[in-house]
């Protein structure tokens, strides 16, 4: 009997666009992640969502993504990729994962000075309150 050359590959899970919001749960743009990962926090979004940033927020009660007054709407001009890098660095650290002396004092310095929005997600929350306690930066 021949046997496979290559073994199968388990199928990774199908990636669903979720909603980027800030804190106050205004609108930034999307991102993907593996349908695995999606919790009660995602705002999962349709194939070609073309809401523009910055010009919507997301009703919890609603369950739906509302116009914004003038004086709410943002200019979505925050450094996304630093945000993202933050979080990723966060996430190393929440990991076990060492990281280098400069990365620990950029993030120490991003953390205390950037408002970069902590979602609501609570395990975001909680991964930014063990690096802050940690690092001594409460």
């Amino acid at each position: 009997m021949n046997e496979p050359l290559i073994p199968d590959i388990p199928e990774l899970p199908a990636a669903v666009t979720v909603a980027r919001l800030d804190a106050a749960g205004v609108y930034l743009g999307t991102e993907e992640i593996r349908a695995d990962q999606v919790t009660d926090g995602h705002v999962p979004l349709p194939d070609g969502c073309d809401l523009p940033p910055g010009k919507y927020g997301w009703d919890r009660a609603k369950r739906a993504f509302v116009p914004l007054a003038d004086a709410q709407q943002r200019a979505v001009e925050q450094p996304v990729a630093l945000n993202a890098l933050a979080w990723s660095l966060l996430a190393q650290f929440g990991a076990g994962a060492p990281l280098p002396t400069p990365c620990l004092l950029w993030l120490d310095w991003y953390v205390k000075t950037i408002d970069f929005g902590i979602p609501d997600i609570e395990t975001h929350r909680a991964l930014l309150r063990r690096y802050t306690t940690d690092r001594g930066l409460t």
